[in-house]
């Protein structure tokens, strides 16, 4: 080999590399998000939508879960039980209250403090949630951008 030969190999492999996502090809991507589209979304996913057509409404599905995990991750919930006792305890000891309403009031505070305890110890997971999405839609835009130039516009039309 020739020295032009070998400085223009690493140039194409590079390319090659900077067009796929850790190896893995545009098009083989491209099926997989399809399949995703498929098993996340499949009322929409019908025989007379295009490829396209069903990435983008893919993409703003993620965008969707991914605002929701955002909320989710980012609410401090260790602080709602404390807040949710300091907020009903006055109300809880009035003298006016009946007993039944009492206890129908403590049953359904017991409700939410356990549904707060439990959002608490796995917040950690809408957080893996929302950076597993995030990814997976920088991923799913790069591949958009890839194959259907133009396909901003329509997915903000619908996105709206």
């Amino acid at each position: 080999m020739n020295n032009q030969e070998l400085s223009s190999q690493p140039i194409s492999v590079l390319e090659a590399k900077q067009k796929s996502v850790f190896g893995i090809s545009d098009e083989e991507l491209k099926n997989y998000f399809l399949k995703e589209a498929v098993l996340l979304l499949p009322d929409n996913c019908t025989p007379n939508r295009s490829e396209r057509e069903i990435l983008i409404i893919l993409y703003k599905k993620q965008k969707s879960i991914i605002e929701f995990l955002s909320q989710m991750s980012s609410i401090p919930w260790s602080l709602a039980i404390p807040n949710l006792y300091e907020v009903s305890t006055p109300y809880l000891l009035q003298d006016n209250i009946r007993l039944k309403e009492r206890k129908q009031v403590s049953d359904e505070l017991s409700k939410h403090l356990r549904f707060l305890s439990a959002i608490t110890g796995k917040q950690h997971l809408a957080k893996t949630l929302f950076n597993y999405y995030r990814l997976q839609s920088v991923k799913l835009k790069k591949l958009l951008d890839t194959y259907y130039q133009d396909w901003r516009s329509e997915a903000e039309d619908t996105l709206s």
